[in-house]
Order: C-alpha cells, then sequence, then structure tokens
C-alpha cells in the first residue's frame, strides 16, 4: 500500500526550487499532467488570455484536453517563458535531459544536485570510491534522510488528492485525471 501523502515533503522541496524548477513543478501539480504530457508541452500550449493550457495527451485520444490554470501557475508560467531566449516552440519543461522522473531534496534542490548534499557527502566519506548512483541507492535504502523524494507521480497524485477534497463526484476527478475508467 502506497504511504499517504506529506505535504509538508511538498513545501519543503519547493523552497528550494528555482524559477524553470518552479513552473515544472506548478504545472504538474496544479493540472495534474503526466509526465510525458509535461514532456511535450509547446510554448503555445498555456494560453494566459483564456487562462486555459492544452494538454497533448499521452494515454488516449480523450486525454487531450484544455484545463484551467491557476493564476500562481499562470504566473509562473509567464515568467519562465519570459526568461527564454532560444526560439525552440518546446515549453521545456522537461528539462534538457527529460528523465523519468525527477526528485527534489530539501537540502540540495534536485537530484542531480544529490552529489552536493550533507549526507550524501557523509555517504560518500563512509564508502569512498562509491559511484553517484550507489550513493542514491544508499540514501534511498535509509529513507531520505534529511531531504524529500517527490517525483511527477506523486505530484499528480497530489492534484488528485487535491480535486478529490473539493468534490464528491469521482467522476469529476476521474475526467480531470484523463482516465477512461
Amino acid at each position: 500500500m502506497k504511504p499517504p501523502l506529506n505535504l509538508k515533503n511538498f513545501a519543503r522541496a519547493f523552497e528550494v526550487l528555482d524559477q524553470y524548477e518552479r513552473a515544472w513543478w506548478l504545472t504538474h501539480e496544479c493540472v495534474g499532467v503526466r509526465m510525458d504530457e509535461g514532456n511535450r508541452l509547446l510554448r503555445i500550449d498555456p494560453d494566459f488570455e483564456t487562462g486555459l493550457i492544452h494538454i497533448p495527451g499521452t494515454k488516449t485520444a480523450k486525454s487531450e484536453c484544455y484545463l484551467a490554470m491557476s493564476s500562481e501557475l499562470q504566473a509562473e508560467l509567464k515568467a519562465y517563458l519570459a526568461t527564454r531566449t532560444d526560439d525552440s516552440p518546446s515549453c521545456s519543461l522537461a528539462g534538457p535531459l527529460r528523465r523519468r522522473a525527477r526528485k527534489f531534496t530539501a537540502d540540495g534542490g534536485r537530484s542531480k544536485k544529490i552529489s552536493a548534499s550533507p549526507h550524501s557527502r557523509r555517504t560518500s566519506k563512509k564508502n569512498p570510491g562509491a559511484s553517484p548512483m550507489n550513493v542514491w541507492k544508499e540514501w534511498k535504502r535509509q529513507g531520505y534522510p534529511g531531504g524529500v523524494k517527490l517525483t511527477t507521480k506523486e505530484l499528480r497524485d497530489y492534484f488528485a488528492t487535491q480535486v478529490s477534497a473539493q468534490v464528491s463526484d469521482p467522476n469529476t476527478v476521474k475526467e480531470l485525471m484523463r482516465h477512461t475508467s
């Protein structure tokens, strides 16, 4: 059974994000996009005049839709897109590596910064010559001491939890999550 979401972890992880990461995070948290949907967003997908964002969909034809953006998400996306100097049509919210999932830690930002975290340095000193992947696995085995692990799936689950708390009809949650059943 999956453990319940700890909302304090969301707040702790959000505090360490830069502008790009906040736009990525809020897109997943506020509209519940799947990882692949977030990877395929284009600059033209957010419509700031209507407050809607086009979600390209991945699983079924019904998963392509338009969803309302919160004012916080609109502000973050506008600010992020205003800083872009390239002419790529991609929103680039997936980042240059397009990882399977992002893991955020309250003590060091994203997992790519894991080598700079205090716990990672301690683990590396105890195991000299250990690869960054082995250090990450050891940190995971210990339950992420001093940090928070969140993935795109958990942000999507958070979205579903927030919607479920506000509506009593499970079909509404199903439709907003773009599930077929």
